[in-house]
């Protein structure tokens, strides 16, 4: 990815030369993609022989632990059992909901003994979020330790898969990568939605809130400038992910049409965030990606777009805590709009 954001880019740029190489860049990009030089970035689902089920993130995590009980995630395994999803798997003809068609995201799969199933995991639980567990789910801290120490632990596991919260573009991103239904064939012949809006912040603070970092007891809010960088930072992985599934599209249809869609209003969301906060990173976004109109011709370089939309992603969520976003507070959603209930633990 360094490599691409490199490409065309002179030492000693003028105004011209900038405005030249950044013109050339999605045709670059597409001639890179095509000869296998410039990976494919995005959300991937956990390794199932690495991942270990909820139970053993209990033992230390218990508030999150019965938090996430209550949620639609939870859930999963019974909510698929209904004639809307049957229909689905009649038009797909596919057997089962738990095959591999559908599982990474309703679920959380698990191998054991050479064979990969849905049923100890209960649904989309904790790993599909924070990766895969088996090499750190036991070496991520324990208690009487210094900060120091568990700081150490942590830089160690975040090696090994491990993704807090303090990586705040990968726990996020792994939402829009099950909430945007980046399958042609499961929107067009399924006829599955390619997915809905996704507010981050009205998401994050609902049923699935579990922020027992300060007190076991206490289900937090999030903070007023953790919540303005959330939201942001959503709208981006909003139009990075609208941008990978318009890039699947090899076919006029329902597919091709609600991912251009979807660009095109990420893009309107991301022009009114920066009429409040003018941010530079967002200002890259708009030229980059505001550049390539969505068709079935032209894949390679809306991929490119989405990847330099999640280079910038990531360089937001580094420069900017939230502190200096209070512009964007009017764009927020309110309580009221949170999709959920968030847990209230017994006192």
């Amino acid at each position: 990815m360094n490599n691409f954001l490199a490409v065309g880019r002179p030492m000693n740029p003028t105004r011209s030369n900038v405005s030249r190489s950044w013109r050339l860049l999605p045709r670059m990009a597409a001639a890179l993609l095509l000869c296998g030089l410039l990976p494919a970035l995005g959300w991937s689902a956990p390794n199932p022989t690495k991942v270990t089920g909820p139970d053993n993130c209990k033992d230390c995590h218990e508030s999150a632990f019965y938090a996430w009980k209550e949620t639609h995630h939870h859930q999963t395994l019974t909510m698929l059992y209904s004639n809307k999803v049957q229909d689905i798997l009649t038009k797909m003809d596919l057997r089962s909901a738990r095959g591999e068609d559908c599982r990474d995201c309703h679920f959380t799969p698990m191998t054991e003994d050479g064979k990969t199933n849905v049923f100890k995991t209960f649904g989309t639980s904790c790993e599909s979020c924070h990766g895969a567990a088996r090499e750190w789910f036991d070496k991520h801290g324990a208690k009487g330790q210094s900060r120091e120490q568990i700081q150490e632990l942590f830089r160690k596991c975040d090696g090994v898969g491990m993704v807090r919260p303090a990586n705040i573009y990968s726990l996020a991103a792994a939402c829009f990568g099950c909430h945007i239904v980046a399958d042609e064939k499961v929107v067009n012949v399924g006829g599955h939605s390619l997915g809905g809006d996704f507010d981050l912040v009205a998401r994050t603070q609902g049923e699935v809130r579990h922020n027992f970092s300060s007190n076991p007891k206490v289900n937090a809010e999030a903070k007023p400038e953790r919540k303005r960088q959330l939201f942001v930072l959503g709208r981006l992985l909003d139009l990075e992910y609208s941008l990978r599934a318009a890039a699947k599209a090899t076919k006029e249809g329902k597919f091709a049409t609600e991912a251009a869609s979807r660009v095109n209003t990420a893009l309107t969301n991301l022009k009114e965030i920066q009429q409040k906060a003018d941010l530079p990173e967002l200002k890259e976004v708009l030229a980059a990606a505001g550049s390539e109109k969505p068709s079935i011709t032209n894949g390679s370089a809306l991929l490119a777009a989405a990847n330099k939309v999640a280079e910038l992603a990531k360089s937001f969520t580094k420069a900017h805590d939230g502190s200096k976003l209070a512009a964007v507070d009017p764009l927020l959603p309110t309580q009221d709009k949170y999709k959920g209930k968030a847990f209230d633990p017994p006192r």
